[in-house]
């Protein structure tokens, strides 16, 4: 840090003398001009921006106005309306609804990116950012296609990271027309708490971000510039337990929103005694065992069924002389997708030794036997 002085010469005059220093801004980035008078130096009111995309109002559009655009949508809840006094006419004499974090009204309407495409579209969304996000790369502001209506949330591939912590990976299957979606989680604050999380895709202009919410809810975040297509595994979700044991009992529930458009319930995660199992509450269309993940695995592993209607299901490993080891489904299940961990041990609760195993799943008149390698 330095001080810096300067003598101003010139007018003699009493009138003000409007001073342009090239290359100095005042207090902020749009202040560019000061009056000197009678020996007083004032810095001119800060210009508005009216730059679309602009959510901070410092006159340029970059990923500090994607995040607090995102952060924004997070803070409201409800519909993120850019005007609370006026739905469908915003003007900057309006108002910012409750919890918001941008509050100055011109703001709100250059975070309103997508406005350009969208007549009438007056609500903060994720549009809005994957519009922000085109701005920043050079590109015209999009309205996003609606997503396909077959679009899956699915929560799989549970691995425990030690210290009490689990990742969540989180991906959309079968996506058509994605570029944007958020996800809240829900839990019990007494037993689990959100931790951090990991962004899985790396490509230019992409932005995610995921923060806690309460001490009840975490919040997942992505946005694309473009719109995506296929399966999409945008990042993971890495939640704590809280006595660093798995809770059982306990229950995650989530739901989310895709391209800004109404929000939806999504996988209720469970924990029960055998480890972590999942419905995704989307109707399969057949019978399916998939290999299980990690495979090799130490030292826990997650194997995947699929029911297309409800069913009584045994999931039981048996080592290579077919001795049966660990019963890990017994019980009727609801038509779904699940997963459920193996954590490598007996039905006694000991440890298994290194070695080639067997699971079989039975769901009514339908059997899968796969193999699996637990080292150590």
């Amino acid at each position: 840090l330095f001080n810096l002085n300067f003598n101003i010469t010139g007018p003699t005059s009493n009138s003000p003398d409007t001073i342009n220093p090239t290359g100095f801004v005042g207090l902020s980035p749009t202040q560019t001009s000061f009056t000197y008078n009678g020996g007083v130096l004032t810095w001119a009111a800060a210009s508005t921006s009216t730059t679309l995309g602009d959510a901070n109002g410092d006159g340029t559009v970059d990923y500090n106005d994607a995040i607090l655009t995102q952060q924004d949508i997070s803070a409201v809840s409800g519909t993120d309306y850019v005007d609370a006094s006026n739905h469908t006419t915003p003007s900057t004499g309006g108002s910012a609804p409750s919890g918001a974090l941008i509050t100055d009204m011109q703001n709100r309407i250059n975070a309103n990116a997508n406005t350009t495409a969208v007549a009438g579209d007056q609500i903060l969304n994720g549009d809005d950012i994957t519009s922000i996000l085109n701005i920043i790369l050079g590109l015209s502001p999009i309205a996003p296609p609606a997503a396909n209506t077959d679009l899956v949330l699915s929560l799989s591939g549970f691995n425990e990271t030690g210290l009490g912590q689990i990742k969540v990976p989180i991906s959309f299957n079968n996506s058509t027309n994605f570029t944007n979606a958020e996800i809240i989680f829900t839990y019990d604050p007494t037993k689990i708490s959100y931790q951090s999380f990991t962004s899985l895709i790396n490509a230019s202009g992409n932005y995610a971000n995921s923060q806690e919410l309460s001490s009840s809810e975490a919040y997942f975040f992505f946005a694309s510039p473009q719109t995506l297509n296929g399966n999409i595994n945008p990042g993971d979700i890495i939640l704590k337990f809280k006595d660093g044991s798995i809770p059982v009992g306990s229950e995650i529930h989530t739901r989310y929103r895709v391209n800004g458009v109404n929000w939806q319930q999504g996988p209720t995660i469970r924990f029960s005694t055998t480890g972590v199992e999942d419905n995704n509450l989307v109707i399969p269309n057949e019978f399916e065992v998939t290999q299980n993940y990690p495979n090799p695995f130490n030292p826990s592993t997650t194997i995947r069924y699929a029911l297309p209607e409800a069913s009584f299901v045994t999931l039981k490993i048996y080592n290579m002389l077919g001795q049966e080891v660990k019963t890990l489904v017994n019980e009727q299940k609801s038509a779904g997708t699940f997963n459920i961990q193996w954590r490598g041990d007996n039905d006694f609760g000991s440890k298994v030794s290194s070695g080639t195993y067997i699971y079989r799943v039975i769901a009514g008149a339908h059997i899968i036997t796969k193999k699996m390698i637990l080292l150590k």
